[in-house]
């Protein structure tokens, strides 16, 4: 229907279908892997993994979003990243983006940084850390305790 000769009007209501469609099926499924991890289920699925285009797709993905709620999106990657590693690009991008619509959702006309470190490089095996900080309202001290408590068992 959207490849069809729309109105302004229409296409409008047409896009925001489409992109309310979008944010349904990101539920779903988080709400699927939130079971499968739940029941431990959940498998990685690793492969060769550019993370620096991996934080790269959330921060274009997002930018916009975030630009409407007049918010400035950075992005800061380690120079010593290295261009490949083994790692589930999937569950990888989940995490970051679910990690930064919460940053924006609950940030106006603020800031958000999405940073990629490297910790720790011995041989092959390499950690990593990735925050994503903001200057939004932030969660009070007792409902940070309960946040991880479902992971924490």
């Amino acid at each position: 229907m959207m490849n069809t000769e729309l109105s302004e009007e229409q296409y409008s209501y047409m896009d925001t279908v489409r992109k309310s469609s979008e944010t349904l099926m990101h539920i779903l499924n988080d709400i699927l892997d939130l079971s499968k991890m739940e029941a431990g289920k959940m498998s990685l699925h690793l492969r060769p993994t550019n993370l620096r285009l991996a934080i790269e797709k959330v921060h274009t993905l997002f930018l916009p979003q975030a630009q409407r709620r007049g918010n400035h999106l950075h992005c800061e990657i380690a120079e010593e990243i290295p261009e490949s590693v083994e790692a589930d690009e999937t569950r990888l991008i989940q995490i970051i983006a679910n990690l930064t619509s919460n940053a924006i959702k609950f940030t106006e006309a603020g800031q958000i940084w999405i940073k990629l470190h490297l910790l720790q490089q011995e041989g092959s095996r390499l950690r990593f850390r990735v925050d994503v900080q903001d200057t939004g309202i932030g969660i009070d001290a007792e409902n940070v305790k309960r946040l991880f408590n479902t992971f924490s068992h």
